[in-house]
């Protein structure tokens, strides 16, 4: 049987989620940044993407890998690195196909069981859901799909007042607009830590990795130019509202391992430690606060309600013990050259 696993979360400050095309004009002319929404029935009702979490995960398990590799003196060349951290060591697929004997290897290891990707595109043994917002509208239309007890006290109390009508509360009423102030900053995509300490030949080699991208990217598009614009001082946002009811659900193939689940629930411990999922972060925006998980495995049921966290730090309960402690395992016997061969292209 597949494994699942359910989240609920509340917001503890507003959460925006860029997304392109979001620049709305209203009818004033006020340009404002609309924030991510898909399709539910007959209404939009904000949202966080999936694949935001699986690239934030991929990287948290990734980190947990080059802490091994770093505390034996081990070093990755930044091309395996950034396969490591984002799935692919290159945007071009091998020409290789897959052999059996890498997919059964991959099949039984802690990450690339889990995560997929790869040089040869291996799969991947979870799928992630949207965040989404709880609210009856969604759970009727199925895209909140968390265990009733979990849910039912939460619903019960999403009551608003319409023309003196008592109704249920609708995705929209979660959201509201904001202006603050906004600078313009550089985005570093690998963390300072790692450049000397996991990176092989530290700063010069990463240097030498992006000016060759750069390069691959000119000769490509002999017309781009890189243009730095200007960026208004007021942002005008649209938000989740802070104390919004939201959800995470992700599941499990049926053929992965307790390490793998065990990996997953590592990387999630520490992405919801950082508490950052949307942007403007450095804004304070994007925190959460989790209030209940529920993990089916097997028709079996492990529910926590309380003492997730260690101060800042998110934590599982002693119930989910065995499956992080199976990871750690694995992460201690992971083996650098088992690692460079998924992300190293055999064909021409």
């Amino acid at each position: 049987m597949r494994k699942t696993l359910h989240i609920i979360a509340t917001t503890t400050d507003a959460m925006h989620t860029a997304f392109p095309g979001g620049a709305v004009k209203t009818p004033s002319g006020e340009l404002v940044q609309t924030t991510n929404k898909k399709g539910v029935g007959n209404l939009s009702t904000a949202c966080h993407p999936s694949n935001g979490f699986r690239g934030a995960l991929r990287r948290k398990a990734a980190d947990r890998i080059m802490a091994v590799l770093s505390a034996r003196g081990e070093r990755l060349s930044a091309e395996i690195y950034n396969g490591l951290r984002c799935g692919a060591a290159s945007a071009q697929p091998d020409t290789a196909s897959n052999s059996i004997e890498e997919m059964v290897r991959a099949s039984e290891h802690v990450y690339m069981g889990l995560f997929g990707g790869g040089a040869r595109l291996l799969p991947s043994r979870y799928s992630a859901q949207d965040l989404d917002i709880i609210c009856r509208h969604n759970v009727e239309a199925g895209v909140v799909s968390a265990p009733a007890s979990l849910i039912e006290g939460i619903l019960s109390q999403q009551t608003t007042t319409v023309e003196g009508e008592t109704v249920d509360k609708k995705p929209y009423h979660y959201l509201e607009r904001a202006f603050f102030t906004r600078v313009d900053d550089v985005n570093r995509g690998v963390p300072a830590k790692h450049i000397n300490t996991v990176i092989d030949g530290g700063f010069e080699a990463l240097q030498e990795y992006v000016e060759g991208i750069q390069d691959s990217n000119t000769k490509r598009k002999a017309d781009a130019k890189i243009k730095k614009e200007s960026l208004s001082h007021i942002v005008s946002i649209e938000r989740i509202k802070t104390g919004t009811p939201v959800a995470m659900r992700f599941d499990f193939d049926e053929d992965v391992t307790d390490e793998q689940v065990g990996l997953l629930l590592l990387a999630l411990q520490d992405m919801l430690t950082d508490n950052r999922i949307g942007g403007y972060g450095r804004d304070g925006y994007g925190r959460l606060r989790v209030d209940a998980v529920s993990f089916i495995s097997d028709g079996d049921k492990i529910t926590q309600h309380d003492d997730f966290y260690d101060g800042e730090s998110f934590q599982f309960g002693d119930a989910f013990s065995a499956y992080q402690e199976a990871a750690l395992d694995a992460l201690a016997g992971i083996d650098k050259e088992d690692i460079v061969s998924f992300f190293t292209k055999l064909g021409k």
